[in-house]
């Protein structure tokens, strides 16, 4: 078995000579995780909300540089998302990793970015960072008080980071709808969720089937995000 995450699905637009093909050579099994990003700013920054944010890009295209852990990472293709939606410019600035990342946007020298609720929660606590929105459809269990990015000015947008696990391809259909529902009884065990929720992540189940759509579905969508930037990895 091969956990994945939500690279599973965007690898494909980004990387033209992948030895595989995520959706023909494997057998998915169930999806087991969701984990939003925060999009999060220096306090030197004046911007309190994704309106405002959208505001200030258009009146200074191309003006405002945004940090990511790496091209096309989870840090990166939601503040994708966020331009193409709100028809505005912003530049990512690549770093090699989060940490580099959080020391650039703790000291100011990047306005803003979108990272973890694991890393960026003890810098929201001391007023190091400000949390301006989160970026799931729903607000975050471990960010409660944080809008959405979609109900604080950018309707529709929905980014989760998530985990899901998959076979190889052909593995009989048996095993795999037995494999899918022992991980469900794991998922709803009470210190599983707890673990979960302290990595900033809440449990997710579902069937084969459903996890199958699931993976197209993604794929399709950040495959039309990754073409739209024009991001490619080689």
């Amino acid at each position: 078995m091969l956990i994945v995450n939500i690279n599973f699905a965007i690898n494909p637009a980004m990387m033209s000579k992948l030895p595989y093909d995520a959706l023909r050579d494997f057998a998915p099994i169930t999806l087991l995780a969701t984990s939003p990003v925060v999009l999060a700013s220096h306090p030197s920054f004046p911007i309190t909300s994704v309106k405002e944010l959208i505001a200030y890009a258009r009146a200074n295209p191309g003006k405002l540089n945004y940090s990511t852990s790496s091209a096309g990472s989870t840090t990166h293709i939601p503040m994708e998302l966020l331009p193409s939606m709100a028809g505005i410019r912003m530049v990512p600035i690549h770093y090699k990793g989060g940490g580099p990342a959080m020391i650039d946007l703790l000291s100011g020298r990047v306005p803003l970015g979108f990272t973890t609720i694991l890393s960026v929660q003890q810098y929201l606590r001391s007023d190091r960072l400000r949390a301006i929105a989160v970026s799931s459809a729903k607000r975050s269990n471990a960010l409660p008080n944080v809008p959405t990015v979609a109900e604080s000015g950018l309707p529709g947008y929905d980014f989760s980071g998530w985990w899901g696990v998959v076979a190889p391809a052909k593995t009989p259909a048996a095993i795999v709808n037995r494999l899918s529902a022992e991980f469900a009884k794991v998922q709803h065990q009470p210190e599983m969720r707890d673990r979960l929720a302290n990595e900033g992540a809440e449990p997710q189940t579902n069937t084969p089937e459903a996890f199958s759509g699931f993976l197209r579905a993604e794929t399709a969508k950040w495959g039309k995000v990754a073409k739209d930037a024009g991001l490619r990895l080689e």
